[in-house]
């Protein structure tokens, strides 16, 4: 997740921020998870182990 935070948080500056590093205090990121039961596709509704093989090949 401090990969994926330090990135937001660069692509914010560099484009809202117009490439300001001061902007980067002013950038908030929240990511909120959900159990796997809580997810959807359309009408689709995988599985916890459906989503654990999709999520470890990442």
């Amino acid at each position: 997740k401090a990969e994926l935070f330090k990135r937001i948080t660069d692509l914010f500056v560099e484009i809202e921020g117009k490439g300001n590093p001061a902007f980067r205090e002013h950038v908030w990121i929240r990511i909120d998870e959900h159990p796997p039961e809580h997810w959807q596709l359309g009408s689709f509704r995988p599985t916890k182990e459906m989503i654990e093989l999709i999520t470890a090949s990442k």
